[in-house]
């Protein structure tokens, strides 16, 4: 049940010489069992350009409801078969925006707080003061139309927010399906570059398997996100990829290098972060560190830049960690592998000087769980070599 509201331009509502039609007219039900009340209110309301419907009765104003849906309600209080009150409280169950304006020749306080509890809008008392009447409708049909353009705009507002939250939800569902796929890509990027660092002996493959490994029991222990674990885990195995491009007799050289050599094998760092550097992707940007920053020491005497404490990232100073433990603890070309004791005293030896104590702290926690994946990743070995010359 809504009101017409009016299809007058501003010019037209605000030129006295323009008269209202009979669409622009709010419409008003006028209830009231006496003919000759009913009369003078529905002549002096259609002069103020009111559209009027007339009923007798509460029952014939329910009826006049349903068929016209009107703007306002005047309505008197003491009728036969209906009276306003019973009226007012249908009317307010379904359309509670409803004007209603109560009339009654034997006004009282309670009657009209009882009525203005129930929704009326104004309580006039018999004789009605026209004048009155005529300003509470127009400030009651006023504040409805108020309301209702409110309610409107509400409604319009909620489903403009539901249409853009699903094109979002569809925009946000489209963009993890192309985020996995991405992350996807480049996990097979850098298992490629992996296997490619990897493939001048099968040593190299368990010592990146071993970094990789490694690297996440330390971040973990040293209260790194899950994220940034899972992150040094993917990144970590890259540190030594620049590696690709050192020659041989260089890289397999039993014993020591000379200066010239060593310069050279230095250059692997900045070759790694050139390999890997220019994506902005952040299993990229990660393994750019890492290759750039593993041989970094905490006292700022290590290499490529001499960087020193906090400037090292700490993805780059956990595998300088890990990589020397791992360097000290297996055999290599130009060295035996060292026990654990003697390989835990060289690290310590190292303390604030090449590690960072943070760091190397981490490292000794999560010493019991680094030597248990040692021993499970050599048994794995150890069964698939098994495996293998079964065949």
């Amino acid at each position: 049940m809504t009101g017409r509201d009016s299809k007058r331009s501003k010019s037209d509502e605000t030129d006295p010489l323009i008269p209202a039609t009979e669409e622009d007219r709010d419409t008003v039900l006028v209830v009231d069992d006496q003919e000759a009340v009913c009369q003078l209110l529905s002549r002096y309301l259609s002069r103020k350009d009111f559209e009027i419907v007339e009923a007798r009765s509460g029952l014939e104003a329910l009826d006049r409801v349903r068929e016209v849906g009107p703007t306002a309600i005047v309505t008197d209080i003491r009728m036969p078969d209906m009276d306003g009150m019973e009226l007012l409280a249908r009317i307010m169950s379904t359309d509670p925006d409803m004007i209603v304006i109560m009339t009654t020749c034997a006004p009282s306080v309670d009657l009209t707080i009882e009525a203005l509890r129930a929704g009326a809008s104004d309580f006039l008392p018999k004789p009605v003061d026209l004048t009155r009447l005529y300003e509470s409708l127009r400030r009651g049909i006023q504040r409805r139309k108020v309301r209702l353009a409110t309610q409107r705009h509400q409604i319009t507002l909620e489903k403009r927010v539901r249409r853009r939250t699903a094109a979002l939800s569809q925009a946000l569902d489209e963009l993890r399906r192309v985020n996995t796929q991405l992350k996807s890509a480049y996990e097979g990027s850098i298992e490629l570059l992996r296997r490619t660092s990897a493939v001048r002996d099968d040593d190299t493959g368990a010592h990146l398997d071993r970094i990789r490994l490694f690297s996440g029991e330390v971040a973990a222990c040293l209260g790194l996100s899950d994220d940034d674990v899972e992150m040094i885990r993917a990144a970590s195995p890259m540190h030594d990829i620049g590696k690709i491009a050192i020659p041989d007799q260089i890289l397999q050289k039993t014993g020591s290098l000379t200066l010239e050599e060593f310069e050279t094998m230095k250059k692997h760092t900045l070759i790694g972060g050139r390999i890997l550097g220019g994506y902005g992707v952040p299993i990229f940007v990660a393994s750019e560190q890492i290759a750039l920053t593993h041989h970094e020491c905490w006292n700022g005497n290590g290499y490529p830049r001499g960087l020193a404490g906090n400037d090292i990232p700490v993805f780059g100073r956990i595998v300088a960690v890990v990589d020397v433990w791992d360097a000290l603890t297996h055999k290599r070309c130009y060295k035996p592998a060292y026990s654990t004791e003697k390989s835990l005293e060289l690290m310590e030896q190292g303390r604030g000087s090449q590690f960072d104590p943070d760091v190397l702290d981490a490292f000794m926690e999560a010493l019991p769980r680094i030597l248990e994946i040692e021993a499970e990743l050599r048994e794995m070995r150890t069964k698939a070599a098994s495996e293998g010359d079964g065949k």
